[in-house]
């Protein structure tokens, strides 16, 4: 490797809100990465329980500088904790984990693989991971939400490869940035902790203060990956890198894994659409000259005109009266393989 080329450092900011109950496992799976250049910056969202005894233990135990611990003096919620640790950060590349989630050990070689090696940039990447009970047994070793490819015909197959190198390919679905063909109408990535962002994405749609982050207290990956998306577009691999622990005391998915496609999550406790769009309205106004020298003009009153027309509440999947007639009749007279096999060639032709 030429001299003046080096690995990109890589931030992993581990937001915690008493989680002390997981967090050291969480922590020595970072510190267990292939990839050795990272820093891994621990807020504490001023918990109560005895989070930061455990942090101190683990910290002590590990003794390792590229781990640090940051407590916040007020409770400013997931969003606002991420701003924080974003803010004591430095790597070119941005992991946010969950202090209940733990990262498998090439989580961040593989990832970086993909944003190396993918012949179109996107604005971050996001892997499969396993569902885990609170106790670590395997419920699943797929996160319902990733099974987009069956129900969505949004997208691009891709395989990412590094021609002559020895490292296996990432196989996945390319969501390019927005535009009215390929900007997927529901939810199709993992959780936070399965994604990897580019800084300069992060540094142009996050807030400057968590003070500004209060309607993101929880599920902040609804504002910041669908902004992302609509900006730099994703690639959505298979492989999965991880673990999303459900145990009953998650801020959002606090019910049981039942079934695919089914919530995953309780909805009552999701932002609105409205608060998205609003605090995607007030970044777009304050830093217009830096969007402009981003977007262009042109793109940049298109992404505002289009987060102006989202509706009020959470972004509903549910597919108009006609598509849904033209679905059941398909499935009856042809079968439900047959018509996802239709669907994925003739795309949003068939409903």
């Amino acid at each position: 490797m030429i001299r003046s080329v080096s690995e990109p450092l890589v931030s992993v900011i581990v937001t915690c809100f008493n989680y002390g109950e997981f967090i050291a496992e969480c922590l020595r799976s970072v510190h267990a990465q292939t990839h050795q250049r990272f820093e891994c910056i621990v807020v504490d969202d001023c918990s109560t329980d005895d989070t930061p005894a455990v942090v101190t233990a683990i910290l002590d135990e590990l003794r390792d500088a590229r781990l640090r611990y940051l407590r916040l003096p007020r409770n400013v919620g997931q969003l606002g904790a991420q701003i924080e640790g974003f803010r004591e950060s430095t790597g070119e590349f941005v992991v946010f984990l969950d202090a209940d989630d733990l990262l498998f050990p090439r989580f961040i070689e593989r990832h970086l693989f993909v944003h190396h090696n993918i012949e179109t940039a996107v604005a971050f990447t996001s892997s499969n991971q396993w569902t885990i009970s609170r106790d670590g047994q395997v419920l699943s070793k797929h996160h319902s939400d990733l099974v987009s490819r069956v129900y969505l015909p949004q997208g691009t197959d891709l395989e990412v490869k590094d021609e002559g190198g020895t490292e296996a390919p990432a196989n996945g679905i390319l969501f390019p940035f927005w535009n009215d063909k390929n900007d997927p109408p529901t939810w199709v990535w993992g959780t936070q902790s399965t994604m990897m962002f580019r800084r300069p994405l992060l540094t142009m749609i996050l807030p400057g203060s968590s003070a500004e982050a209060q309607s993101f207290r929880t599920c902040s990956d609804f504002y910041i990956v669908r902004l992302g998306q609509l900006i730099g577009g994703s690639f959505v691999f298979r492989e999965a890198l991880g673990c999303y622990r459900r145990h009953g005391g998650n801020n959002f998915s606090r019910n049981g894994l039942i079934a695919a496609r089914m919530q995953t999550g309780d909805m009552r406790l999701h932002p609105s659409v409205a608060a998205f769009r609003t605090l995607a309205l007030s970044l777009l106004s304050e830093r217009k000259e830096a969007w402009l020298s981003v977007l262009g003009r042109t793109r940049y009153n298109e992404l505002r005109n289009h987060v102006l027309s989202l509706p009020d509440d959470v972004l509903d999947p549910t597919p108009p009266l006609h598509r849904r007639i033209v679905r059941s009749t398909l499935v009856r007279l042809l079968g439900e393989p047959t018509y996802l096999r239709l669907r994925l060639s003739l795309g949003k032709l068939v409903g």
